[in-house]
């Protein structure tokens, strides 16, 4: 059985982590810029398609996708959460926490 507060801990460690990152990219312009520029000019982009075709938006009713079409979106997603995963695990080489007082 997993140990009492186990979703706080795992919480904590989730933000420890990501203010360590944000610290890292800070230290680095370089990469701050090649990872948050793509993503705010995408950012940009798509809500710009969004305001110039809204309405044609709102008759949208949906469509169907191929066996296909929904294997090939399917294995789209499966590559982009195995290269997510690949870099979070081979990031660093080992363990770093503070020490246990």
């Amino acid at each position: 059985m997993t140990e009492s507060g186990w979703l706080t801990h795992a919480w904590q460690m989730g933000r420890f982590d990501f203010k360590r990152t944000l610290t890292g990219m800070w230290d680095d312009k370089a990469r701050l810029a090649m990872t948050v520029g793509p993503m705010v000019f995408m950012g940009v982009v798509g809500l710009a398609l969004l305001v110039a075709f809204a309405d044609e938006l709102q008759g949208f009713s949906g469509m169907t996708l191929t066996d296909g079409a929904r294997g090939q979106l399917a294995m789209f997603w499966v590559f982009g959460v195995y290269i997510f995963t690949n870099r979070l695990v081979t990031q660093r080489s080992r363990v770093e926490a503070e020490e246990q007082c």
